[in-house]
Protein backbone atom coordinates (compact mmCIF):
# COMPACT_ATOMS: atom_id res chain seq x y z
CA UNK A 1 0.00 0.00 0.00
CA UNK A 2 2.91 2.16 0.95
CA UNK A 3 4.27 1.78 -2.71
CA UNK A 4 1.09 2.40 -4.17
CA UNK A 5 0.48 5.92 -2.66
CA UNK A 6 4.35 6.86 -3.17
CA UNK A 7 3.80 6.62 -7.06
CA UNK A 8 0.52 8.19 -6.87
CA UNK A 9 2.16 10.88 -4.69
CA UNK A 10 4.90 11.11 -7.38
CA UNK A 11 2.77 10.61 -10.33
CA UNK A 12 0.15 13.43 -8.81
CA UNK A 13 3.66 15.54 -8.15
CA UNK A 14 4.69 14.93 -11.73
CA UNK A 15 1.73 16.32 -13.53
CA UNK A 16 1.73 19.71 -11.06
CA UNK A 17 5.18 19.90 -11.84
CA UNK A 18 4.09 19.40 -16.19
CA UNK A 19 0.76 21.83 -16.04
CA UNK A 20 2.92 24.91 -13.80
CA UNK A 21 5.81 24.34 -16.39
CA UNK A 22 3.54 24.73 -19.06
CA UNK A 23 1.20 27.20 -17.75
CA UNK A 24 4.81 29.36 -17.10
CA UNK A 25 5.91 28.71 -20.99
CA UNK A 26 2.83 29.92 -22.23
CA UNK A 27 2.76 33.26 -19.51
CA UNK A 28 6.30 33.80 -20.76
CA UNK A 29 5.19 33.82 -25.08
CA UNK A 30 5.49 30.29 -26.03
CA UNK A 31 2.96 28.38 -27.34
CA UNK A 32 1.81 25.21 -29.01
CA UNK A 33 2.51 24.48 -32.48
CA UNK A 34 0.41 25.41 -34.97
CA UNK A 35 0.23 25.55 -38.57
CA UNK A 36 0.32 29.16 -40.36
CA UNK A 37 -2.50 30.44 -42.00
CA UNK A 38 -2.40 30.36 -45.45
CA UNK A 39 -2.45 34.03 -47.26
CA UNK A 40 -5.17 34.64 -49.68
CA UNK A 41 -2.57 36.28 -51.60
CA UNK A 42 -0.67 33.24 -52.43
CA UNK A 43 -1.29 31.13 -55.30
CA UNK A 44 -1.51 27.60 -54.80
CA UNK A 45 1.39 26.85 -57.77
CA UNK A 46 2.79 23.62 -56.26
CA UNK A 47 2.11 19.62 -56.02
CA UNK A 48 3.74 16.94 -54.25
CA UNK A 49 6.69 15.02 -55.87
CA UNK A 50 7.87 11.77 -54.17
CA UNK A 51 11.86 12.20 -54.43
CA UNK A 52 11.45 15.98 -55.00
CA UNK A 53 9.37 17.01 -52.69
CA UNK A 54 7.44 19.23 -54.50
CA UNK A 55 7.06 20.25 -58.07
CA UNK A 56 5.22 23.37 -60.69
CA UNK A 57 1.20 22.42 -60.76
CA UNK A 58 1.01 21.84 -64.51
CA UNK A 59 -1.72 24.29 -66.04
CA UNK A 60 -2.80 27.78 -66.51
CA UNK A 61 -3.63 29.66 -63.27
CA UNK A 62 -5.08 32.98 -62.61
CA UNK A 63 -4.05 35.59 -59.50
CA UNK A 64 -4.12 38.62 -58.11
CA UNK A 65 -1.45 39.39 -55.27
CA UNK A 66 -3.94 42.86 -54.40
CA UNK A 67 -8.10 43.15 -54.10
CA UNK A 68 -10.23 43.81 -56.72
CA UNK A 69 -7.81 42.03 -59.01
CA UNK A 70 -5.73 44.65 -58.76
CA UNK A 71 -2.32 43.20 -59.44
CA UNK A 72 -2.87 40.02 -62.25
CA UNK A 73 -0.76 37.46 -62.84
CA UNK A 74 -1.07 34.90 -64.97
CA UNK A 75 1.56 31.42 -64.67
CA UNK A 76 1.43 28.66 -66.76
CA UNK A 77 3.25 25.37 -66.26
CA UNK A 78 3.52 22.90 -69.19
CA UNK A 79 3.28 19.25 -68.55
CA UNK A 80 6.64 18.31 -68.17
CA UNK A 81 6.63 21.01 -65.05
CA UNK A 82 8.50 23.92 -66.59
CA UNK A 83 7.27 27.48 -66.51
CA UNK A 84 6.29 28.65 -69.66
CA UNK A 85 8.58 31.41 -71.55
CA UNK A 86 7.93 33.37 -74.31
CA UNK A 87 10.21 32.88 -77.65
CA UNK A 88 11.07 34.14 -81.00
CA UNK A 89 10.50 30.41 -82.54
CA UNK A 90 9.42 27.69 -81.13
CA UNK A 91 12.35 25.46 -82.55
CA UNK A 92 14.78 27.75 -81.56
CA UNK A 93 18.13 26.20 -79.50
CA UNK A 94 17.36 26.05 -75.70
CA UNK A 95 18.49 27.07 -72.58
CA UNK A 96 17.69 25.43 -69.69
CA UNK A 97 17.44 27.80 -66.47
CA UNK A 98 17.54 26.57 -62.99
CA UNK A 99 16.89 27.66 -59.35
CA UNK A 100 14.39 28.17 -56.88
CA UNK A 101 11.16 30.98 -56.76
CA UNK A 102 12.96 34.08 -58.21
CA UNK A 103 14.09 31.85 -61.49
CA UNK A 104 10.29 30.69 -61.26
CA UNK A 105 9.23 34.31 -61.39
CA UNK A 106 6.73 34.08 -58.58
CA UNK A 107 4.49 36.74 -58.54
CA UNK A 108 5.36 37.91 -61.54
CA UNK A 109 3.03 37.18 -65.20
CA UNK A 110 4.35 35.36 -67.82
CA UNK A 111 5.84 36.89 -70.52
CA UNK A 112 8.03 39.19 -68.20
CA UNK A 113 10.27 37.00 -66.26
CA UNK A 114 13.64 36.72 -66.46
CA UNK A 115 13.14 33.62 -68.63
CA UNK A 116 11.23 35.51 -70.90
CA UNK A 117 13.57 38.39 -70.94
CA UNK A 118 16.62 36.09 -71.88
CA UNK A 119 14.58 34.47 -74.42
CA UNK A 120 13.77 37.70 -75.93
CA UNK A 121 17.43 39.09 -76.09
CA UNK A 122 18.78 35.51 -77.34
CA UNK A 123 16.66 34.61 -79.69
CA UNK A 124 16.45 30.94 -78.00
CA UNK A 125 13.62 29.59 -76.46
CA UNK A 126 14.72 29.09 -72.56
CA UNK A 127 13.22 25.62 -71.06
CA UNK A 128 12.48 27.36 -66.82
CA UNK A 129 12.80 24.49 -64.91
CA UNK A 130 12.87 26.03 -61.51
CA UNK A 131 10.83 25.68 -58.65
CA UNK A 132 9.87 28.21 -55.73
CA UNK A 133 11.18 26.84 -52.98
CA UNK A 134 14.13 24.93 -54.40
CA UNK A 135 17.63 24.52 -52.71
CA UNK A 136 20.86 23.48 -54.82
CA UNK A 137 20.32 19.80 -53.91
CA UNK A 138 16.84 20.10 -55.75
CA UNK A 139 18.11 22.02 -58.35
CA UNK A 140 20.77 19.18 -59.06
CA UNK A 141 17.99 16.43 -59.14
CA UNK A 142 15.82 18.28 -61.30
CA UNK A 143 18.71 18.90 -63.99
CA UNK A 144 19.60 15.02 -63.67
CA UNK A 145 16.10 14.53 -64.27
CA UNK A 146 16.26 16.49 -67.28
CA UNK A 147 19.60 15.11 -68.41
CA UNK A 148 18.11 12.09 -68.47
CA UNK A 149 15.73 12.85 -71.91
CA UNK A 150 18.23 14.90 -73.37
CA UNK A 151 18.89 13.92 -77.28
CA UNK A 152 21.33 15.31 -79.88
CA UNK A 153 18.48 17.74 -81.32
CA UNK A 154 17.05 18.71 -77.52
CA UNK A 155 20.27 18.69 -75.73
CA UNK A 156 20.74 22.45 -74.73
CA UNK A 157 23.24 25.03 -75.48
CA UNK A 158 23.74 26.06 -71.86
CA UNK A 159 22.79 25.31 -68.12
CA UNK A 160 22.14 28.54 -65.93
CA UNK A 161 21.77 27.97 -62.25
CA UNK A 162 19.88 31.11 -60.83
CA UNK A 163 22.07 31.16 -57.37
CA UNK A 164 20.78 33.17 -53.80
CA UNK A 165 22.42 32.65 -50.66
CA UNK A 166 19.81 30.82 -48.82
CA UNK A 167 19.83 28.14 -51.38
CA UNK A 168 22.73 26.52 -49.11
CA UNK A 169 20.32 26.75 -45.92
CA UNK A 170 17.81 25.00 -47.86
CA UNK A 171 20.69 22.18 -49.44
CA UNK A 172 22.14 21.75 -45.68
CA UNK A 173 18.70 20.84 -44.53
CA UNK A 174 19.05 23.89 -42.16
CA UNK A 175 16.95 23.50 -38.97
CA UNK A 176 15.15 26.86 -39.31
CA UNK A 177 14.24 25.92 -42.81
CA UNK A 178 12.91 22.70 -42.04
CA UNK A 179 10.58 24.60 -38.95
CA UNK A 180 9.51 27.03 -41.59
CA UNK A 181 8.44 24.66 -44.18
CA UNK A 182 6.71 22.35 -41.47
CA UNK A 183 4.18 25.44 -40.46
CA UNK A 184 3.54 25.81 -43.80
CA UNK A 185 2.58 22.64 -45.12
CA UNK A 186 -0.13 20.67 -42.86
CA UNK A 187 0.67 17.11 -42.90
CA UNK A 188 -1.64 15.30 -45.75
CA UNK A 189 -0.76 18.78 -48.16
CA UNK A 190 1.13 19.52 -51.20
CA UNK A 191 4.88 18.53 -49.76
CA UNK A 192 6.13 15.20 -49.45
CA UNK A 193 8.95 16.27 -47.45
CA UNK A 194 12.02 18.04 -47.63
CA UNK A 195 15.41 16.30 -49.73
CA UNK A 196 18.68 17.49 -48.18
CA UNK A 197 22.27 16.64 -48.18
CA UNK A 198 25.24 16.38 -45.49
CA UNK A 199 28.86 15.33 -45.53
CA UNK A 200 29.30 12.21 -42.85
CA UNK A 201 32.43 11.38 -40.60
CA UNK A 202 33.73 9.99 -44.18
CA UNK A 203 33.16 13.32 -46.14
CA UNK A 204 30.74 11.54 -48.17
CA UNK A 205 27.85 13.40 -49.18
CA UNK A 206 24.84 11.78 -47.84
CA UNK A 207 21.55 12.93 -49.73
CA UNK A 208 18.45 12.21 -47.54
CA UNK A 209 15.41 12.46 -50.27
CA UNK A 210 11.94 13.84 -49.01
CA UNK A 211 12.39 14.20 -45.41
CA UNK A 212 9.67 15.67 -43.02
CA UNK A 213 10.25 17.65 -39.93
CA UNK A 214 9.71 14.84 -36.71
CA UNK A 215 6.47 15.52 -35.06
CA UNK A 216 6.08 15.21 -31.18
CA UNK A 217 3.00 13.46 -29.49
CA UNK A 218 1.03 16.25 -28.28
CA UNK A 219 2.65 19.01 -29.74
CA UNK A 220 -0.16 21.03 -30.81
CA UNK A 221 -1.63 20.83 -27.33
CA UNK A 222 1.32 21.75 -25.27
CA UNK A 223 4.05 24.26 -25.13
CA UNK A 224 6.35 21.97 -24.00
CA UNK A 225 5.96 19.81 -26.32
CA UNK A 226 6.60 22.80 -29.25
CA UNK A 227 9.49 23.81 -27.00
CA UNK A 228 11.35 19.99 -26.63
CA UNK A 229 10.62 19.44 -30.70
CA UNK A 230 12.11 22.34 -31.20
CA UNK A 231 15.33 22.20 -29.21
CA UNK A 232 15.54 18.62 -30.60
CA UNK A 233 15.75 19.32 -34.14
CA UNK A 234 18.17 22.58 -33.60
CA UNK A 235 20.06 19.87 -31.77
CA UNK A 236 19.95 16.54 -34.20
CA UNK A 237 20.30 18.57 -37.46
CA UNK A 238 22.12 21.31 -36.38
CA UNK A 239 25.25 22.60 -39.17
CA UNK A 240 27.16 25.50 -39.20
CA UNK A 241 27.50 27.87 -41.70
CA UNK A 242 31.09 26.60 -43.26
CA UNK A 243 29.23 22.89 -43.41
CA UNK A 244 26.37 24.84 -45.48
CA UNK A 245 29.06 26.30 -47.70
CA UNK A 246 31.12 23.18 -47.61
CA UNK A 247 27.63 21.35 -49.19
CA UNK A 248 26.15 24.27 -51.41
CA UNK A 249 29.75 23.73 -53.58
CA UNK A 250 30.06 20.37 -53.46
CA UNK A 251 26.38 20.22 -55.43
CA UNK A 252 27.46 22.86 -57.34
CA UNK A 253 30.50 21.17 -58.38
CA UNK A 254 28.10 18.10 -59.31
CA UNK A 255 26.08 20.37 -61.51
CA UNK A 256 29.15 21.55 -63.54
CA UNK A 257 30.30 17.96 -64.49
CA UNK A 258 27.11 17.03 -65.20
CA UNK A 259 26.75 19.84 -67.83
CA UNK A 260 30.58 19.19 -68.78
CA UNK A 261 30.13 15.73 -69.52
CA UNK A 262 27.61 16.32 -71.71
CA UNK A 263 29.45 19.22 -73.26
CA UNK A 264 27.15 22.21 -72.22
CA UNK A 265 28.23 24.94 -70.51
CA UNK A 266 27.59 26.08 -67.52
CA UNK A 267 26.85 28.95 -65.63
CA UNK A 268 26.15 30.22 -61.96
CA UNK A 269 24.47 33.85 -62.14
CA UNK A 270 23.90 35.44 -58.49
CA UNK A 271 20.40 36.87 -58.49
CA UNK A 272 20.07 37.21 -54.82
CA UNK A 273 23.65 36.73 -53.16
CA UNK A 274 25.76 39.39 -51.60
CA UNK A 275 29.30 39.61 -53.47
CA UNK A 276 31.09 38.16 -50.11
CA UNK A 277 28.48 35.41 -50.44
CA UNK A 278 28.80 34.57 -54.11
CA UNK A 279 32.96 35.12 -53.70
CA UNK A 280 32.84 32.48 -50.87
CA UNK A 281 30.66 30.11 -52.70
CA UNK A 282 32.91 30.64 -55.99
CA UNK A 283 36.19 29.85 -54.02
CA UNK A 284 34.73 26.92 -52.10
CA UNK A 285 33.59 25.22 -55.54
CA UNK A 286 37.17 25.93 -56.78
CA UNK A 287 38.37 24.31 -60.17
CA UNK A 288 35.95 23.64 -61.99
CA UNK A 289 33.88 24.23 -65.89
CA UNK A 290 31.38 26.81 -64.11
CA UNK A 291 30.99 29.88 -65.34
CA UNK A 292 30.38 32.98 -62.78
CA UNK A 293 28.20 36.24 -63.32
CA UNK A 294 26.90 38.65 -60.53
CA UNK A 295 23.32 40.01 -61.21
CA UNK A 296 22.32 41.22 -58.03
CA UNK A 297 19.72 43.86 -59.08
CA UNK A 298 21.28 47.34 -56.83
CA UNK A 299 17.23 48.44 -55.50
CA UNK A 300 15.89 45.13 -55.11
CA UNK A 301 14.24 44.13 -52.08
CA UNK A 302 13.28 48.04 -51.81
CA UNK A 303 9.10 47.94 -51.51
CA UNK A 304 9.07 49.59 -55.49
CA UNK A 305 11.13 46.41 -56.57
CA UNK A 306 8.80 43.72 -54.98
CA UNK A 307 5.81 41.91 -55.88
CA UNK A 308 2.78 43.32 -53.40
CA UNK A 309 1.40 41.23 -50.58
CA UNK A 310 4.60 38.73 -51.33
CA UNK A 311 8.32 40.37 -50.89
CA UNK A 312 9.64 38.16 -54.97
CA UNK A 313 11.24 40.25 -57.55
CA UNK A 314 9.38 42.56 -59.70
CA UNK A 315 8.93 42.69 -63.49
CA UNK A 316 11.76 45.64 -63.24
CA UNK A 317 13.92 43.58 -61.72
CA UNK A 318 13.42 40.25 -63.46
CA UNK A 319 14.00 42.63 -67.11
CA UNK A 320 17.23 43.39 -65.42
CA UNK A 321 18.23 39.42 -64.53
CA UNK A 322 17.05 38.65 -68.11
CA UNK A 323 19.49 41.23 -69.08
CA UNK A 324 22.32 40.73 -67.65
CA UNK A 325 22.34 36.40 -67.88
CA UNK A 326 22.06 37.17 -71.77
CA UNK A 327 25.05 39.81 -71.74
CA UNK A 328 26.70 36.55 -69.31
CA UNK A 329 25.78 34.35 -72.29
CA UNK A 330 26.55 36.21 -75.32
CA UNK A 331 29.74 34.95 -76.28
CA UNK A 332 29.28 31.24 -75.44
CA UNK A 333 25.85 31.37 -77.41
CA UNK A 334 27.63 33.33 -80.27
CA UNK A 335 30.20 30.43 -80.64
CA UNK A 336 27.72 27.84 -79.69
CA UNK A 337 25.61 28.73 -82.58
CA UNK A 338 28.71 29.41 -85.23
CA UNK A 339 29.73 25.64 -84.45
Amino acid sequence: MTLLKNFLLLTISTVVALLGAEGAAQLAGYKAFSYAPRSPWQPALLAGDAELGWKNKTGRHEHSFLPDNGYPVTTTVSADGARVSTSVNHRAPTIELYGGSIGFGWGVTDGTTVGDILSQKTGTRVVNRAVGGYGGLQVLMRMQRAAGTWTPSTQPLAIVYLQATHHMNRSSGEPEWLLSNERNNPRGGTMNGIPYARFDRQNTLVIRTAERYPAFPLRESFALVNIAEQAWVRFDRAISNAGMLSVQAELVRRMAALADSNGVPFFVIAVYSQPADFTALRKEVGKSSANWEFCMHPGFPAKEFTVPNDGHPNAIVHRHYGECVASSLSKTLENRLSD
